[in-house]
């Protein structure tokens, strides 16, 4: 099978995945399981999380695939496949050269220091704040992360962060290390990315408590307590036997990683010997040789290393010549003396929205972005929370995005059973007349001849039924008056209830489009988490409209009052504030602005509070996106164009050519119940050019998310 045969069965997961086909893609064609590491390489390279898993359970049989479990969910229906996070993809994970300067940093800075305060966040990071003689209140991050595993002191943490979610692991600390101080800040065992934290009650006391910090990475990170006799106090995460050799339980004794594989570094500083043991690793990538060889040393601290050796990528050592070879050297010996020496390190970091690293070698590329950082500390500290502020908000936006396909579904299945029961009761006047027919010719039917012609008064069509005894025509005409009676009053009721529904999916509609429009580079989460509350208010109302208990589910936020339900069956949306601002774009050659609404409370806030006399209203004409407020002083040609260009490309036919944009004064619009909605009571129209306006309103979110 060739690359173009390959690059088919690809693009038939693809089209599986799409189209939910139930057959084994490979099986169908009769390949059985061939192709399955090329589409594994293949899916790696595009990001999907789990190839393997993914391939074996697409190109199986179709009584294989039903064995394949993963954590006991089979792959009975086509399986979800989900991206790798952007802030997990690209990740400088900290190595031991940067974990050898963080911890010369905090036994300098930190040790001792009285322990006063603990707060978790979440499974996977503390922040301890500690109290110094000379420096005040530090705080201390300690994250076991599996990507974002760090230890750091960090900024001071805001008041509003203070909030501990009540883990039993910072429950633990809180008492444990009461009264306590840290004593000392070592690396556990050499050349091992474990950091230890020695706590006692007196600086000169034997320690009471150690905190081991374990950055392995992979799925390896972890936090272990451990108590003076080796004992494990607690764990963040507990490790059975049968998932690995080496156990964390609480109540057994604490071991360490087995020690690292590689030569001592230090025993090679002189340039013959060092020369010498490198020719030895022949047809293998210097950098890979150099990680492959030594203790300590990462694939970031060797390719920076060659990179200012002026050593190019996949370059072998039998290639190199005397000059790169002895900068190699230098910048070998610089890289072994700062082990021994951590004030040696110089930090510096490099954060733009296409790249970012950190390097405490001060071997990064010379560029403008490029920021020397006074410690360690401030370098780990500002790569990490930026990539950690990133996952959250990828999280989160998973997290809206999955309700919100949740509600938009459920709502879609309820409309159409509303308008199939619209349908149906089209027909009861049909039924009526049927009923009187069998009225009318009643007499003609008897048990000995069951069968009853039947002719139409107004077409004159004749037709046959046949009515068995123990029933009569009398009987079967009552029957179909008594169906058309109840499909004549379910109109007056499913007709309101229809309403409510669609109100409710053009709402959910328009949450929709206001994810669409925030980007992970924005990060702006005021807006995500009204969209979250948002969500969460129309699932409540949802489940209200349906006549089910909501009490027990999401409870409405302090800025929000109940729903309150009339016997039309509409739903009313009371008290909606917004506590974040709109997007506001100045007008070019004016002195005015355009204000963007960023989801429906800001956009219920801009129509209705503060749109004033003189404002102009736009709007993309029948679908869903963001209110756009025109204020300026008599208004020309050009500043129309402009605010309907952007009112264009923030909707959902944003990627169009062209756009049919209605705008209006305020007081024309009325409120049409969720918050967002509005009718609109006169209008003019106009036509936007979305791509005329993309450059401005990316901007505008990029300084609104600064």
């Amino acid at each position: 099978m060739d690359l173009q045969d390959e690059l088919g069965n690809l693009s038939r997961i693809i089209r599986h995945i799409c189209f939910g086909d139930s057959q084994g893609i490979f099986h169908a064609r009769g390949e059985g399981n061939f192709g399955v590491e090329v589409l594994e390489i293949m899916l790696d390279l595009l990001g999907w999380a789990y190839p393997s898993m993914l391939c074996r359970s697409l190109c199986a049989s179709p009584v294989e695939r039903t064995r394949l479990t993963c954590r006991r969910r089979e792959f009975s229906s086509p399986p979800t496949l989900f991206r790798c996070s952007a802030a997990e993809s690209k990740v400088q994970n900290i190595d031991f050269t940067t974990l050898i300067a963080v911890v010369g940093e905090l036994r300098r800075s930190l040790v001792p220091a009285r322990f006063e305060v603990v707060f978790q966040e979440d499974a996977t990071e503390l922040t301890l704040g500690l109290r110094t003689l000379d420096r005040g209140r530090q705080w201390l991050t300690l994250s076991w992360h599996p990507s974002l595993g760090r230890v750091c002191l960090r900024q001071p943490l805001p008041k509003a962060a203070r909030e501990d979610m009540n883990y039993t692991l910072s429950a633990f600390l809180r008492n444990s290390l009461n009264g306590m101080a840290l004593v000392d800040v070592d690396i556990a065992a050499p050349f091992d990315r474990i950091v230890k934290l020695s706590w006692s009650t007196r600086p000169e006391s034997p320690p009471e408590l150690n905190l081991f910090l374990e950055l392995q990475g992979a799925g390896k990170s972890n936090f272990v307590a451990v108590d003076s006799s080796d004992t494990i106090r607690i764990c963040g995460r507990q490790v059975s036997e049968r998932k690995a050799n080496r156990p964390l339980q609480i109540g057994t004794a604490y071991q360490l990683h087995p020690p690292p594989t590689g030569v001592d570094p230090r025993s090679m500083l002189v340039f013959d010997e060092w020369n010498e043991f490198l020719q030895s690793m022949s047809g293998i990538p210097l950098g890979k040789a150099l990680v492959r060889l030594f203790k300590g040393m990462s694939p970031s601290v060797a390719n920076s290393m060659l990179v200012q050796g002026g050593v190019g990528p996949g370059e072998e050592w039998a290639s190199m010549d005397i000059s790169r070879t002895q900068k190699c050297f230098e910048l070998w010996t610089q890289w072994v003396h700062s082990l021994d020496d951590s004030t040696l390190f110089r930090p510096q970091l490099v954060m733009t929205p296409d790249f970012s690293a950190y390097s405490v070698m001060g071997w990064l590329p010379d560029q403008d972005e490029r920021e020397d950082m006074d410690s360690p500390s401030g370098v780990v500290d500002a790569y990490f929370r930026q990539l950690r502020r990133k996952s959250r908000f990828e999280n989160l936006i998973r997290e809206c995005s999955i309700e919100l396909d949740k509600l938009l579904t459920r709502q879609r299945t309820r409309v159409q059973q509303f308008e199939q029961s619209l349908r149906r009761a089209e027909e009861a006047e049909d039924l009526r007349v049927r009923g009187d027919l069998f009225l009318s010719f009643a007499h003609t039917w008897s048990p000995d001849q069951p069968q009853v012609v039947i002719e139409d008064f107004d077409t004159g069509l004749v037709s046959t039924e046949t009515i068995l005894p123990p029933s009569n025509p009398i009987q079967e005409a009552n029957k179909l008056h008594k169906t058309s009676r109840k499909l004549r009053r379910a109109v007056d009721k499913v007709r309101p209830l229809l309403t409510a529904g669609q109100d409710m999916l053009a709402y959910l509609s328009q949450i929709a489009q206001s994810m669409e429009d925030l980007k992970v580079d924005d990060m702006d989460f005021v807006v995500l988490r009204e969209i979250r509350d948002e969500i969460r208010e129309a699932r409540k109302r949802i489940l209200v409209s349906e006549g089910v208990d909501a009490s027990r589910n999401l409870s409405p936020t302090s800025a929000q009052k109940d729903t309150k339900r009339k016997g039309s069956g509409k739903i009313k949306f009371k008290g909606v504030t917004s506590e974040s601002n709109p997007l506001r774009i100045a007008v070019a050659g004016r002195d005015g602005e355009v204000l963007v609404g960023r989801n429906n409370r800001q956009n219920d806030r801009l129509s209705f509070q503060t749109a004033r006399a003189g404002d102009l209203w736009f709007h993309a004409a029948g679908v869903p996106g963001a209110h756009v407020l025109l204020r300026t002083t008599n208004p020309d040609e050009a500043s129309l164009q402009f605010a309907a260009d952007i009112a264009a490309f923030c909707s959902s036919a944003g990627r169009s050519t062209q756009v049919l944009v209605c705008y209006t004064e305020p007081k024309h619009l009325r409120r049409a119940g969720a918050p967002g909605m509005v009718h609109v009571m006169r209008q003019k129209t106009l036509d936007g050019r979305p791509e005329r306006a993309a450059l401005v309103v990316q901007a505008a979110r990029r300084n609104a998310s600064a």
